[in-house]
């Protein structure tokens, strides 16, 4: 028990350690970030908000200054939505929790846009 409370100990440092360097992973001197707030009844279905995603980032694009643009469903860095994880043919024991795996979608440009 002690063991594993440290190499948890141990695990949590490390993480901690890597978002605090993250600034010197990612030079953020150039970034901006902004969020987006839509309505859901408008942008209900996938297609639409893809529509709306492409419409800003040629907006963007357009404005002098910008080298690039891209949209993720988080900030970097940060805390992204969880949700379940099932696996097919994995069956979970009885009366435990399923496991739980963060997520973020990203537009095809992210990484380069980061750099």
């Amino acid at each position: 028990m002690t063991l594993s409370l440290l190499v948890g100990a141990g695990l949590l440092l490390r993480t901690l350690v890597a978002v605090y360097r993250a600034d010197a992973i990612v030079d953020t001197s150039r970034l901006m970030l902004a969020w987006l707030s839509v309505s859901p009844e408008t942008y209900a279905t996938p297609d639409r908000r893809m529509a709306l995603d492409d419409q800003v980032l040629e907006a963007l694009r357009r404005v002098p200054g910008i080298d690039d643009a891209t949209v993720a469903s988080a900030k970097p860095f940060y805390t992204a939505p969880v949700r379940p994880l099932e696996i097919e043919g994995r069956v979970r024991p009885p009366g435990t929790a399923p496991d739980r795996v963060s997520y973020v979608l990203a537009g095809p440009h992210y990484f380069d846009t980061l750099g």
